[in-house]
């Protein structure tokens, strides 16, 4: 993984056609593997592949959001379901934002870079922002 200079959070908008998907696929092979983006950015069979590559391991999801698209689908709610009988019961199920936030604390390497955030911080590091002002991180929380 390369250090990224772009914005993790982004929003694509626009009327059908005008390659909001297509951005996409790209913006997420970013964010994965800047790397191999770079080294591959005019080969879009190899994006393609490597974003499917990263969609089936389960690191990348793609989700369009739309009128109809709930919160309850997103980070977490109540799903209706029914048993063989037609009785309906509630259970509160995590949506995909969970999941992946889930998925990402408990993958092998969270703790180690968590740590290394801390050693930073510990140390009264100064960080900047893209502007360049200046800026501390205090640690309120896992009992630090």
């Amino acid at each position: 993984m390369s250090n990224n200079n772009f914005p993790l959070n982004q929003i694509l908008y626009g009327p059908p056609g005008t390659g909001k998907t297509y951005k996409t696929i790209d913006l997420a092979v970013q964010i994965v593997d800047n790397q191999f983006y770079q080294d591959n950015k005019e080969d879009r069979k190899a994006i393609k592949e490597k974003f499917n590559e990263y969609k089936e391991n389960g690191q990348i999801k793609f989700i369009t959001f739309h009128q109809s698209y709930s919160y309850e689908e997103f980070v977490e709610g109540l799903k209706a379901e029914s048993d063989e009988s037609g009785n309906i019961r509630y259970e509160v199920k995590d949506g995909v934002f969970k999941e992946m936030a889930n998925k990402a604390q408990k993958s092998d390497n969270f703790d180690e870079i968590y740590n290394k955030l801390l050693e930073k911080v510990g140390e009264g590091e100064e960080f900047f922002t893209k502007t360049g002002k200046k800026f501390k991180v205090r640690v309120n929380s896992r009992d630090n």
